[in-house]
């Protein structure tokens, strides 16, 4: 009986060490709606200029000019460590067309430039 008890509190403590780890990679809901690739066009010299932004679930992105992004306070924040510094640059965000579609206007402007989820 007593072997039995050490088998099944060994696979007990097991599965709860194993489990516990499973928290580290849960996704900020309201990141979810980011993580992907978006695409923004813009005239330029009589041309279509493509403007990539890749979202990963990690707080990482690419295309931004700021590798590092977070949602605060209700804005998508653009993050660049820098010297020890960090820079910030927000923007109010709207999704639109089934969560196709992602508006960010720059925080203090009437900047907006609308992305197409790839």
């Amino acid at each position: 009986m007593n072997k039995h008890l050490i088998v099944i509190g060994t696979a007990v403590l097991l599965l709860v060490v194993g489990l516990s780890g499973c928290t580290d990679n849960v996704l900020n809901p309201e990141m979810n709606g980011f993580v992907g690739t978006w695409k923004y066009e813009y005239e330029f010299l009589g041309g279509t200029v493509p403007e990539i932004i890749t979202f990963f679930s990690d707080g990482t992105c690419t295309g931004a000019g700021y590798p590092n992004y977070e949602i605060k306070d209700g804005k998508l924040v653009f993050i660049i460590y820098s010297e020890g510094n960090e820079m910030q640059f927000a923007c109010d965000y709207i999704f639109s067309d089934n969560d196709n579609t992602l508006s960010l206007t720059t925080v203090g402007s009437s900047n907006t430039k609308v992305y197409t989820k790839q």
